[in-house]
């Protein structure tokens, strides 16, 4: 979010658009996959090199060890199922890349042909329900849509002996105040 380099920065540069982060509204991405599509061509470029860091494997190590009860994590990348986590261990609070769907019906569409056609063109596919046609989006979630936490998160707050902040700001919500509901004892912050 570097207002010089980051991401909504970079798109505002390639793409021109004057509020850059409204490629990441349904109703915007209705009217006008394009930009997305091609953010998203992108995206999956540099993910097909991404590996996961030191801080995946730690987490996988700690899920080995039986020491992991939950990863909740704001990325879209799945690093996290790479680096070996099992799905029912993370919560994937902003979506991932696996199921995508039309924007429109939510019909589901094959996560192979979807990354074809948006690696190939950088156009989003259209939906192939008769009368639909609407433009396939990610399962990610776009602004105005709600964060996927479970219902029942405080549970696995009160069941965990050590919560592991890492790798984020605490600025993007939900992340930024699911902390406060944590007793927190902060170490050399």
């Amino acid at each position: 979010r570097d207002k010089e380099s980051g991401v909504y920065a970079n798109i505002q540069k390639k793409y021109g658009l004057t509020k850059p982060e409204n490629i990441f509204r349904v109703d915007d991405y209705d009217r006008n996959p394009g930009p997305l599509g091609l953010w998203l061509q992108e995206f999956l470029s540099v993910r097909e090199t991404a590996s996961p860091t030191a801080a995946h494997l730690l987490l996988r190590l700690l899920e080995e060890k039986g020491l992991l009860l939950r990863c909740y994590t704001q990325n879209i990348d799945g690093l996290e199922l790479a680096a070996g986590l099992p799905r029912d261990r993370i919560v994937s609070a902003h979506g991932d890349m696996s199921r995508p769907s039309c924007a429109r019906c939510c019909g589901q569409y094959p996560l192979t042909d979807f990354e074809h056609q948006i690696k190939s063109t950088g156009i989003p596919p259209c939906c192939q329900k008769v009368g639909c046609g609407g433009p396939v989006r990610p399962d990610i979630v776009f602004f105005s849509e709600p964060p996927r936490i479970p219902h029942d998160y405080q549970k696995d707050f009160d069941a965990c002996d050590l919560l592991i902040i890492m790798g984020t700001s605490l600025n993007v919500h939900p992340f930024a105040s699911l902390v406060t509901v944590y007793h927190l004892f902060v170490l050399g912050y």
